[in-house]
C-alpha cells in the first residue's frame, strides 16, 4: 500500500492517516476501540483547512475552542492565518512530530491536540476516554500493546478474498478506470478517491 500511495503527488502521510481513520470508524462498528486507533495520530499532519475553525469561530461562536492550550492557539494561528488558504499543514503531535510513541496522549492532556475529535478524548467531562487517556500517557507500553491488537482486529474486518475485491494497479481509482489517468489527475481527484 504505501509503495502505491508514494506515487501520489501529494503529501501521502494525510491519505495515510485519512485510510486510518476511515478504517477507524469501521471498527467502531465492530468494537469500541477507537480510542486506540487515534493513536495513530502520533505521527502525520493536518491541512490547516481541518481543523481552522477552532482557532477563530469554534462552532460559529466567534471565539476559539476553549479546550485548546492558549499558548498551543497562538501557534496554530501563526501556522493557519484566519484568511490564509487553509492549505498549510501542521504536525498532529507536537512533541514528536516524526515517532509512534505516547505523546499523542500527553499532548492531549495539556490541551494541545491539534483535531477537535483528538482533544474530545481528554476533554469531554465524565467521558470514559479520560481515564484510557491517562493509562496511555503513562505507560507506553500498554499503549504500544492496545495498538497492536486493535489493528490485528481491524485488519480481519470485512477481508475480501478470491474475486470479492482486487488489488488497484493505481490505488486511486478502480482498476477499470486506471488507465491513462496517472498523470492526468487532479490532487482534487486522487483526494476525492479516499
Amino acid at each position: 500500500m504505501f509503495r502505491c500511495l508514494r506515487k501520489i503527488n501529494l503529501h501521502w502521510n494525510n491519505i495515510v492517516i485519512k485510510l486510518v481513520e476511515i478504517l477507524c470508524n469501521i471498527f467502531v462498528a465492530w468494537n469500541s476501540n477507537f480510542h486506540i486507533c487515534i493513536g495513530a495520530h502520533t505521527f502525520g499532519r493536518a491541512k490547516c483547512s481541518t481543523f481552522i475553525n477552532r482557532l477563530y469561530n469554534f462552532n460559529s461562536t466567534g471565539n476559539p475552542d476553549q479546550t485548546l492550550n492558549t499558548t498551543y492557539l497562538q501557534t496554530l494561528r501563526e501556522i493557519c492565518p484566519q484568511n490564509g488558504t487553509g492549505n498549510n499543514l501542521t504536525n498532529l503531535d507536537l512533541t514528536t512530530p516524526n515517532q509512534f510513541d505516547n505523546k499523542f496522549y500527553s499532548n492531549l492532556q495539556s490541551h494541545k491536540g491539534l483535531l477537535q475529535s483528538d482533544q474530545e478524548l481528554f476533554s469531554t467531562p465524565n467521558a470514559d476516554t479520560i481515564a484510557i487517556v491517562n493509562s496511555f500517557s503513562s505507560n507506553q507500553a500498554l499503549f504500544f500493546e492496545n495498538f497492536r491488537v486493535s489493528m490485528i482486529k481491524m485488519a480481519n474486518i470485512g477481508v475480501l478474498t478470491g474475486d470479492q475485491g482486487e488489488i488497484r494497479l493505481q490505488c486511486n481509482f478502480i482498476n477499470a478506470d486506471s488507465s491513462g489517468l496517472s498523470s492526468g489527475a487532479s490532487k482534487d481527484e486522487l483526494l476525492s478517491s479516499f
